[in-house]
């Protein structure tokens, strides 16, 4: 017998997990995080911070790299944004590194669950955002103003003006509601990656809604923010 593609073992027939199993597997996720050593979670983060950041050097340069075409169909640079940033997200996933987005909603079933103390929420939060945000600046510096990757023409002028427009010349609630997006969006691409078994449905699991998410100008703010500041400032 079966239901909504589900078998009699509970398991959905394309071999991957029930949302009520794949909810309790995201639990056991947040409990992990919980218990954690400070310096495996600043490292986790800080791998993680590195790969979206390539992600997003390897959409930025793709995205902006035909000036030409993208003037004259303005939805073909978000489209090619929207297939390139999440090879970093899947990237992250496939090795065990983390993302700060994740933890929402790791933490926000743990606490549902009254799992943990105050201070291992605190500790989570402030490592993992930590992490990320050392590893975007040292990817920004190392490995996309040292090699020149962006800072040339046209990538430097069309970087910086994308960044203005979509962040920095935004009012701070277009930001705040881009930022729920995102962060939806990238937690159910974790759930989807970690609901089903095999390689490509994680693969393409993980894609899908943050392909959205770039494509609808909802991408990882501290990896645009931190590759366009070297842009900006340091490669005059």
């Amino acid at each position: 017998m079966t239901s909504y593609g589900y078998t009699d073992d509970a398991h959905p027939s394309a071999g991957g997990l029930p949302p009520a199993e794949t909810a309790h597997e995201v639990l056991d996720a947040g409990i992990h995080h919980l218990s954690e050593t400070s310096e495996l979670c600043l490292l986790k983060n800080f791998l993680g911070g590195l790969l979206i950041s390539a992600g997003g050097t390897l959409s930025l340069v793709l995205a902006n790299g035909f000036p030409t075409i993208s003037d004259s169909n303005p939805a073909f640079s978000q489209l090619v944004q929207g297939l390139t940033f999440p090879v970093g997200l899947i990237m992250v996933y496939f090795i065990g590194a983390e993302l700060f987005t994740g933890y929402p909603m790791w933490l926000g079933m743990t606490a549902l669950d009254r799992q943990g103390s105050p201070m291992q929420y605190v500790r989570a939060v402030v490592f993992a955002l930590t992490g990320n945000f050392l590893g975007a600046l040292t990817w920004a510096a190392l490995q996309s103003y040292l090699t020149e990757t962006i800072t040339e023409e046209p990538w430097r002028s069309r970087i910086i003006e994308h960044i203005d427009e979509d962040i920095t010349d935004q009012q701070w609630h277009v930001i705040f509601l881009r930022a729920v997006g995102c962060g939806f969006l990238v937690t159910l691409a974790m759930v989807l990656g970690t609901q089903h078994r095999d390689g490509v449905s994680k693969a393409v699991g993980l894609h899908v809604p943050f392909f959205i998410s770039c494509a609808a100008k909802f991408p990882h703010t501290v990896v645009r923010t931190s590759l366009s500041t070297y842009v900006r400032h340091f490669a005059d």
